[in-house]
């Protein structure tokens, strides 16, 4: 039986043969911890949107100088500036919820493509302060 590496929310992956540096996600479901990790990302070429994809563990490597059990949740004020631990545009916090041992983070900004404000929300582990 094969064994896989299991990756942690916040820690930045890339597929084994190169790509996008993407931040992990939680597994929603507990059934698939360990097998696949959800992974977020900006491709700026493709707009200001974060995409949002399951890869199979298996095809994933770490990227150096990642925590090797992945980040705490960190706690950020309304107006802070952050992005993704993997990159992308900086994003101004609205707010933010905790509900049962997880700390969701309300961001907004502006893309060069797109005339209003995008929104999104990310679990604060995910988030760097710029």
């Amino acid at each position: 039986m094969q064994k896989y590496q299991y990756f942690y929310p916040g820690q930045v992956v890339t597929l084994s043969g190169g790509s996008y540096p993407m931040t992990v996600k939680p597994a929603e479901d507990e059934d698939d911890k360990g097998i696949d990790a959800c992974c977020v990302w900006f491709n700026t070429d493709m707009g200001g949107e974060p995409i949002e994809w399951t890869f199979p563990s298996r095809i994933l490597k770490l990227q150096e100088n990642q925590e090797q059990y992945g980040y705490l949740h960190t706690r950020f004020e309304p107006g802070a500036a952050v992005r993704l631990r993997s990159g992308g545009p900086s994003m101004t916090v609205q707010n933010s919820q905790s509900l049962t041992g997880v700390t969701l983070v309300f961001c907004i900004w502006h893309d060069k493509k797109s005339r209003e404000p995008l929104m999104a929300s990310f679990l604060s582990e995910m988030l760097v302060a710029v």
